[in-house]
């Protein structure tokens, strides 16, 4: 029983600390966006069309679905669309 919930907890732990939802995508914005500074959180900046960003882990809010980024010009969550999604090396 013991080695069962260190093997839940180990696996939580991975997925929260080094897992991206998006491994192999860049994102590149086509609209200006916000970014939040959390899931439902206020905006900090916004994004400009050609921005590039690498997405990680997706989580959802009280309504809509919210992805961790890191961009050229800082990083934040975002919501939705308004990027052209790349796999990496095709860049």
């Amino acid at each position: 029983m013991r080695i069962e919930k260190c093997s839940g907890l180990l696996f939580l732990i991975t997925l929260l600390l080094g897992c991206s939802d998006h491994p192999n995508e860049t994102w590149i914005a086509e609209t200006k966006i916000p970014v939040y500074d959390g899931v439902e959180g206020i905006v900090l900046f916004s994004l400009q069309p050609m921005d590039r960003c690498e997405p990680g882990i997706d989580m959802a809010g009280k309504v809509d679905m919210y992805t961790k980024v890191k961009c050229n010009s800082g990083e934040g969550w975002v919501m939705g669309g308004g990027f052209k999604k790349i796999a990496r090396g095709r860049e």
